[in-house]
């Protein structure tokens, strides 16, 4: 049947196996409109015209369009002969119905395919139980005897097995319409061709049969087994015709009313050309409009869960409702359109963004305030914006409301995923394993989140997972924009510095002015030894009004500090401090290092004032009650350090470093005894605190434990002689190597005097090494020379003095002597390995530097030797792998990260 859309005028056609007795209900392919079909009128049409076209299948009785030629419809599979409705672009018509065995076994999916779009209840269940099938389609307009005629040879050819029906001769409008008027004459009854049954085999006595190729008795059998169930009747339709069933045979065919001819369409295409030219520059002003703008995904609407009204509030939670409602009494925005904004928001990374979430979602608690996808999205905004200028404070309240809403809220995955960003804040082994948890909980609701999540915790113990995690969640989600900045991160951790710088450099692509991802590279030039680099960085961050103020400007005051120029450190942060536009957080992180930078310009008053104004804004402030310690240490008041030692223990995270402070701290009360323990315990807990050693040493010295001093410097004599410990160049809770063993000097210095061994002597050089002050290193090298020209140590170290000093020469001559009597010592081989590298003498470098990896593998400064020789020699494979490794073992290796910064691209 032909039909045209009342909607949009789209002519289409519909198979008139799918036409019920009671109509149907079809949609339009081009506009989606759903009309009620009538069924066709009653036809009185001549039984020979009938029978005639019986007796020729509609596939083979409408002839090609000229212009329109379509090629032969494929053979429609076995289990899916079924009838659908088309548009008219293609002359589409029943296939010959399938037997009944072949629909008894399709099930469900043949009705399916049967009924198309159309519902179960729009047909008669017991009509399609009891009566015959529907006789084949009138054709939708009135046809030409001379058409009929070409069609029934085609019809002949079918029958008879031909795979395609022969060409059609061209046809005009009239020969596809009719003429005007209605034809007057009919076609004689021809005898029909003699059929049988495709099911059973028997004969198709009956004219309604002869189309469908089926009997009567297997299409009812059919019919019965592929009913449907009973289901209720739809409403009636206003302009439906009434329900009649005919028990006659066949209905006989009345002559169709010719449809006026196809209107001509001449403005149709210019039409369609001017519209397409007006959304082109409309489009065009749009992306103009915003190629400013961020950019901004869609993302998928977050599924809602039911909410508990009886349930109770999260502790701290109703006063937050009272302050939101008294800043805003604006209605609250719908829960669902607010996640999504949320999300969008949370995505583009940016602190404007972050604070607009924020507001965002404080608005609608205040309507849902026991929405946990709300809450938890909240804490989110709260912990990816403001985390780092919360206060201890406002950060523990934070906490507490979070770990209740866990409870409240039937562990809500948006909750769990919000108290972990909150956890991450201040990470520790036991905060990130718990983060772990939460994130493995809520990853099946919330999976980017979560994944990010994930790599967070893993950045500092596996890399490789943290990237993996990353992959992931930009797999789900690209537009997330954290995901550059945690995989920079990630490389970073992995011993892949330029890959880091790699990952910054396509965060800034999307945003050139995006403040965390400058500062990130920034840092990262820091960390490889590229501080000129960093501080046009910073610099430019902190000539920006928007981020003067910020890290950069922190950063900026460190690196003065690091290049011996802390007076210029003072008087920024000064600056910082006078303009007042800073953050409580902010200003506590200012006034400590004003305090560490003026305690280095040798400033101790400036200093002591600075962390007091620190601790007035945060008494528990680690940081400043370490300045104000220090501050104590120098001037000998062992009883005032002793004061915020219980302040800053537990505090720095970092074990090591905690221990060197409370040795310190009772050197200074005069107990030599409990800061050995002290010394040894830091020693024990971090193996690079070459320092640990020397203090101990020193403690051991002044307790007139003689034998345990000269061990302790015997063992700092054969640790890394690159660093006394790690240490942080940009944080103020790390102290310089020289700085870490001021006043450790004096007990070794009495362990020396009237001795004849050289071995105080050399243990003394090593400290003012690391110290940095060559001149008394080297000084105290040669009273130890004077002692036993032939002391291995003495010649190793006296050798790296010679190297720091860029005397290549003289460090090889050196070190040839030292493998003289200590060639199985493996500082003496490195230093011949160090010695020959620095003269180009590759082979010779490789070798050394080998037998010190496999005698001592935990000296990570001969790893990076021997890298730098395999560089060297073409091997940067080999390099780059093992200065991964270094990176993977101590990420605080600076010497490595520099290596594998400067490696060149494998070739």
């Amino acid at each position: 049947m032909r039909l045209a859309c009342e909607n949009c005028a789209a002519v289409y056609l519909i198979d008139d196996g799918a036409m019920t007795p009671r109509g149907v209900r079809a949609q339009c392919p081009r506009c989606k409109n759903i009309q009620y079909v009538p069924p066709p009128p009653d036809p009185r049409a001549n039984p020979a015209t009938r029978a005639q076209e019986m007796a020729n299948p509609i596939s083979v009785s409408r002839p090609p369009v000229p212009g329109r030629e379509v090629e032969p419809e494929p053979e429609p599979p076995a289990r899916s002969q079924v009838a659908r409705v088309t548009l008219t672009q293609r002359m589409v018509a029943r296939p010959p119905a399938p037997p009944p065995e072949a629909l008894q076994t399709e099930g469900p999916e043949a009705r399916a395919e049967l009924f198309g779009e159309l519902a179960w209840e729009d047909g008669d269940p017991a009509a399609a139980a009891v009566s015959p099938a529907p006789a084949a389609a009138p054709p939708p307009k009135a046809w030409h005897a001379s058409s009929l005629a070409t069609a029934a040879p085609a019809a002949a050819a079918t029958a008879a097995g031909a795979s395609a029906p022969p060409p059609g001769l061209p046809f005009t409008a009239v020969d596809l319409f009719g003429p005007e008027e209605t034809p007057s004459a009919v076609e004689e009854e021809e005898a029909l061709p003699e059929v049988t049954c495709a099911s059973c085999g028997g004969g198709v006595p009956h004219l309604e049969d002869v189309a469908s190729g089926v009997c009567a008795p297997c299409r009812a059998a059919a019919a019965a087994h592929l009913a449907p169930p009973s289901v209720a009747a739809p409403p009636p339709l206003a302009d439906a015709a009434p329900l009649s069933r005919r028990a006659t045979s066949p209905p006989r065919r009345t002559p169709s009313v010719p449809l006026p001819g196809a209107p001509v369409r001449r403005w149709t295409g210019l039409a369609a050309v001017a519209g397409l030219l007006v959304f082109a520059l409309l489009s065009l002003a749009w992306l103009y409009r915003r190629s400013a703008a961020p950019l901004r995904l869609p993302l998928p609407a977050r599924p809602v869960r039911a909410v508990d009204p009886g349930a109770a509030l999260p502790t701290g939670l109703a006063e937050r409702l009272a302050k939101w409602r008294a800043a805003d009494s604006a209605p609250s925005p719908a829960v669902k359109e607010t996640l999504v904004e949320a999300d969008r928001e949370l995505a583009l990374d940016q602190p404007v963004a972050y604070a607009g979430a924020e507001h965002r979602l404080e608005r609608a608690l205040v309507g849902a305030p026991r929405d946990g996808e709300l809450l938890g999205a909240w804490l989110t905004a709260v912990a990816l914006g403001r985390g780092a200028a919360l206060d201890a404070a406002e950060s523990t309240a934070l906490l507490q409301l979070a770990e209740s809403a866990v409870v409240t809220s039937g562990r809500s995955p948006a909750v769990l995923l919000g108290l972990a960003e909150l956890l991450l804040l201040h990470p520790g082994a036991a905060e990130e394993a718990r983060v772990r948890a939460l994130a493995q909980e809520a990853l099946a609701a919330n999976r980017v989140q979560a994944h990010l999540v994930l790599a967070r915790t893993y950045v500092r113990t596996s890399a490789d997972l943290a990237l993996a995690e990353l992959q992931k969640a930009e797999s789900v989600d690209p537009s997330q924009r954290r995901i550059p900045l945690l995989r920079a991160e990630a490389f970073a951790a992995n011993g892949q510095p330029r890959e880091a710088l790699a990952a910054l450099q396509a965060r800034l692509a999307l945003e050139p002015d995006h403040a965390a991802s400058l500062f990130g590279t920034g840092r990262l030039l820091v960390e490889v030894g590229e501080p000129d680099q960093a501080r046009r960085l910073f610099e430019r961050l902190q000539a920006d009004p928007r981020t003067e103020d910020g890290p950069a400007l922190l950063a900026l005051a460190a690196l003065d500090s690091l290049q011996g120029r802390p007076r210029d450190a003072v008087q920024l942060l000064r600056g910082a401090l006078k303009r007042d536009r800073l953050t409580p957080a902010a200003r506590v992180r200012t006034n400590t290092l004003l305090a560490a930078a003026a305690r280095a310009a040798g400033d101790p008053e400036t200093a002591l004032a600075a962390a007091r104004a620190a601790l007035a804004l945060q008494p528990a402030d680690a940081g400043a009650h370490l300045q104000l310690l220090l501050l104590a240490l120098d001037k000998g008041d062992g009883a005032g350090a002793a004061e915020h030692l219980p302040l800053v223990l537990g505090k720095l995270n970092d074990a090591g470093l905690e221990g060197v402070v409370e040795g310190r701290v009772r050197m200074a009360q005069g107990q030599p005894a409990a800061a050995a323990e002290a010394f040894a315990r830091a020693a024990q807990v971090d193996p690079r605190r070459t320092d640990a050693l020397l203090w101990g040493a020193s403690a051991q010295a002044a307790a007139a434990s003689r034998g345990d001093a000269l061990g302790l410097l015997a063992a700092a004599e054969q640790a890394d002689p690159t660093r006394a410990g790690p240490w942080s160049p940009l944080s103020e809770l790390s102290l310089r190597p020289d700085e870490s063993l001021r006043s450790a000097e004096p007990p070794l210095v009495k362990l020396t005097q009237g001795a004849a061994d050289p071995a105080p002597q050399v243990g003394l050089a090593v400290l003012r090494f690391h110290r940095k002050d060559l001149p008394g290193a080297e000084a105290a090298l040669k009273a130890a020379l004077a002692l036993d020209a032939a002391f291995p140590q003495a010649l190793a170290w006296h050798a790296l003095v010679l190297l720091e000093r860029g005397d290549a020469k003289g460090a090889v001559a050196v070190a040839q002597l030292a493998q003289q009597n200590g060639r199985a010592q493996p500082l003496v081989q490195y230093a011949a390995g160090a010695a020959a590298l620095a003269a180009g003498d590759l082979d010779g470098a490789r070798r050394w530097l080998r037998e010190v990896t496999q005698k001592a593998p935990t000296l990570l400064a001969a790893q990076v030797k021997l890298a730098e020789a395999e560089a060297r020699a073409g091997a940067v494979a080999a390099a780059r792998e093992r200065l991964r490794k270094v990176v993977q073992i101590d990420p605080s290796y600076a010497s490595a990260k520099r290596a594998l910064y400067l490696l060149p691209k494998e070739s």
